[in-house]
This record gives C-alpha cells, sequence and structure tokens, in this order.
C-alpha cells in the first residue's frame, strides 16, 4: 500500500505592535462579550459572542463618530 501525505495548511502569523502573536483563551460567553487572555503576554481583550452584538457595536461606534463630526 503506498503511503499517503497529509495536506497541511498554513496560515499566517499575525503579530501586533506589541510584538506578541496572540494564544487567546476566550472565556465561556456571558452577555453580548466574553473577556479574553493571551496565554503568552497576559493582554486581555473583549471579543463579542455573536455577529449580532458585533454588527450593534459597529453601528454605535459610527453614530457616535457622526456626532463627534457634525458637533465639530
Amino acid at each position: 500500500m503506498p503511503k499517503t501525505s497529509r495536506m497541511t495548511s498554513t496560515k499566517p502569523i499575525v503579530i501586533d505592535e506589541s510584538g506578541c502573536a496572540h494564544y487567546w483563551q476566550i472565556q465561556s460567553p456571558s452577555g453580548s462579550t466574553s473577556g479574553g487572555v493571551c496565554k503568552r503576554c497576559g493582554e486581555t481583550r473583549s471579543f463579542f459572542n455573536s455577529a449580532q452584538a458585533l454588527a450593534e457595536a459597529r453601528a454605535a461606534a459610527e453614530l457616535a463618530a457622526a456626532e463627534v463630526a457634525a458637533n465639530a
């Protein structure tokens, strides 16, 4: 029987301004966001638990930016 090889996909490693290629450990879903901690550097961040929560946050940010621009 001939040997077969598995094809593997390579994913790009993204390194941010801090120089860390984060490896996030994200808490279980609780509300619209969950906290995450990088296992490598200890940085913390919030992650959205649904596309709807992300869309609502983006819409609120766009509205706030438009209000600031209108008052400038």
